[in-house]
């Protein structure tokens, strides 16, 4: 590290996060996209640098080994490019981002499941969304009838709405490579296609769009929440609304394929059918909008991980189905000892503490020491 002037101060951008987690913490930057993996004792430094005072006043209340190890940490964050040495007035300048979110729409997202014989009012549901300002809508096709069927009624009901962008889910089939180049040809808010079940890949022609093909042969709800870091959502606005908001429910409404309205399709509780139902009506049941303020943050295991703010959660499928602040099941991490489950050394959870009666999850410390011993000595 370069010399420090005496009148040096330093600080984390205000686009870094620092996430502490039991076994490690994280520092989350914003804008770069990227997540850096530190030791506690870093994140420890981190709080109690002061940054009112300069470097060499924050350094004096340490003694020899603690200043080198402080040194150590401040090289290590200035290498990386996530923080900054700067005089008091230019670092006074450099304030937190605001945490608040504000959503600009009751429903943000909707997801409608089409299928052989579902014989609601495709049209009528679209405009209610589009009154209720939904900007983003996935239409999952369940089946090659239902796209041929219901794509026309489709395109020409998204012309009159203000839904911003489309996600289509289409069943592989050999006649919806025209269907597929007339669809993204009319309108630009198609921004991504998904051809599931698929042999093989094929360029449409013509605009461009973002399409995927995947051999996965169902997008039926048993696929749904999935916890990976490839589902990882790292941005300004992710960040804000996953502190404020449930990634998984928060302003989300889901039409099935049989009609019913609910706040997402793998969920079992639904709040009316569409040929009777508002979605107004529904979205003003109480248990609709009953666990849109659950974060990451009040999640058994998930508060004491270094990732929570950056994983996109899921209220339906948990290890306890009757504990609504379970961890998502289909969650493979284990934050005690900072390992996937397809890693060498894994153990659950389950095995690292016990849950007490209120359903907490209290760590075993002494274990955990030995067992991390054990599986970082190195």
């Amino acid at each position: 590290m370069k010399s420090i002037a005496k009148n040096d101060y330093f600080t984390l951008f205000p686009n870094v996060i620092p996430v502490a987690g039991y076994n490690r913490s994280c520092l989350v930057d914003l804008y770069t996209h990227k997540l850096t993996l530190v030791p506690n004792d870093l994140l420890d430094f981190i709080r109690t640098f002061n940054r009112k005072r300069s470097i060499s006043e924050n350094l004096s209340m340490y003694n020899r080994e603690e200043k080198e190890t402080v040194q150590s940490y401040l090289s290590f964050l200035l290498e990386n490019e996530l923080g900054t040495i700067s005089d008091s007035e230019t670092i006074g300048g450099l304030l937190p981002l605001p945490e608040v979110y504000r959503p600009d729409s009751r429903i943000r997202s909707a997801i409608l499941e089409l299928k052989a014989g579902s014989d609601w009012d495709v049209a009528g549901v679209i405009a209610q969304l589009s009154e209720l300002g939904t900007r983003f809508l996935e239409v999952r096709f369940l089946d090659v009838a239902a796209f041929k069927t219901c794509a026309s009624h489709l395109k020409n009901a998204l012309t009159k709405s203000m839904i911003e962008s489309v996600h289509l889910l289409i069943p592989d089939h050999a006649d919806i490579r025209k269907s597929i180049f007339s669809l993204k040809e009319a309108d630009l808010r198609f921004s991504k296609i998904t051809v599931y079940n698929a042999r093989t890949g094929f360029e449409p022609g013509g605009r461009p769009v973002n399409l995927i093909f995947t051999r996965q042969q169902s997008i039926e709800h048993s696929h749904c929440g999935q916890v990976s870091p490839a589902y990882f959502a790292i941005g300004t606005g992710t960040y804000s609304y996953a502190k404020n908001f449930n990634t998984c429910l928060a302003h989300k409404l889901s039409v099935r394929a049989d009609g019913t309205i609910c706040n997402c399709p793998s969920a079992k509780a639904g709040f009316g059918n569409v040929a009777g139902t508002t979605l107004k009506k529904a979205l003003n049941t109480k248990l609709f909008t009953q666990h849109w303020r659950t974060t990451k943050d009040q999640v058994r295991i998930c508060a004491h991980c270094e990732f929570r703010h950056v994983c996109k959660d899921c209220r339906v499928f948990k290890q306890d189905p009757a504990d609504p602040f379970s961890k998502p099941s289909k969650c493979g991490y284990n934050p005690f000892i900072s390992k996937w489950e397809n890693e060498p050394g894994y153990v659950p959870e389950q095995e690292c503490g016990i849950f007490d009666e209120s359903g907490d999850f209290l760590p075993d410390q002494q274990k955990l020491e030995t067992l991390n011993r054990k599986l970082w000595k190195n």
